[in-house]
C-alpha cells in the first residue's frame, strides 16, 4: 500500500513539474510588468521574420524606444508609478502596432519591428510620437506626461540582424543626444 502511495505522488510531481516548467517557458519570453514580449522573444522573432525576409516586399525596421527623463519619473513619483507608465505605454505601443512585432527590451526601452517603405515606417513613428503625447498616466495627481526617443533602422539588402539592431540602437542614442523626443533615422549603409 506505502509502495503505491509513494508511486501516486511521484507521478503527480512528475505532472506538476511538467505544467510548472510550460508555464516558466511562457514567462521566459515575456515581459511580466507589461505583459510583452521580451527581448528573448524579439531576438527569436527578429531571426524569424529575417528567415522569411522574402516574403515582403517592403524592408524590415527596427524601431528602439527610450521614454525621456524615466528616472525621473521614479524619482518623483515613486517606482509603482515608473511600473504604471511602462503598463500602459506598453499597452499603447501594443494597441497602435502589431502586438507580436512589439517587445519591451528592458528596463525603460521598447523595440518594434515593422515592414515598410522609409515613408511609412516615419509616418507610423509619427503617429506613435502623437499617440503618447495624449498619453497621460493619471494613476495619481499631478498627471504624468511622457516623452519618448526614438531611434530607427531599415534593414539594408543582405544585413544581419544583428547589425540592424546596432544601428537602431545608435540612432536612438543620437536622438537622445540630440535633445530628445524625437525620431531619428540610422544612417542607411552601402554595400
Amino acid at each position: 500500500m506505502l509502495y503505491v502511495g509513494l508511486t501516486l505522488v511521484f507521478l503527480v510531481g512528475l505532472g506538476g513539474g511538467f505544467l510548472w516548467g510550460r508555464q516558466n517557458n511562457r514567462f521566459a519570453l515575456q515581459d511580466p510588468l507589461t505583459h510583452l514580449p521580451n527581448k528573448p522573444a524579439f531576438n527569436q522573432r527578429l531571426e524569424s521574420l529575417l528567415g522569411n525576409n522574402g516574403s515582403s516586399p517592403e524592408p524590415l525596421a527596427i524601431l528602439f524606444l527610450d521614454i525621456d527623463h524615466f528616472k525621473q519619473i521614479n524619482d518623483l513619483h515613486g517606482h509603482l508609478a515608473g511600473d504604471e507608465v511602462l503598463r500602459q505605454l506598453g499597452n499603447l505601443l501594443a494597441t497602435t502596432g502589431e502586438p507580436h512585432n512589439v517587445f519591451r527590451w528592458g528596463g525603460d526601452e521598447f523595440t518594434i519591428l515593422r515592414f515598410g517603405s522609409k515613408k511609412s515606417v516615419e509616418q507610423y513613428a509619427v503617429t506613435i510620437q502623437q499617440a503618447i503625447k495624449k498619453l497621460a498616466i493619471s494613476r495619481q495627481s499631478p498627471e504624468i506626461v511622457i516623452t519618448v526617443s526614438i531611434g530607427v533602422a531599415q534593414q539594408a539588402q543582405d544585413e544581419a540582424g544583428s547589425h540592424l539592431l546596432k544601428r537602431a540602437d545608435q540612432a536612438l542614442y543620437e536622438a537622445k543626444r540630440n535633445g530628445r523626443n524625437q525620431i531619428y533615422w540610422s544612417a542607411s549603409i552601402t554595400n
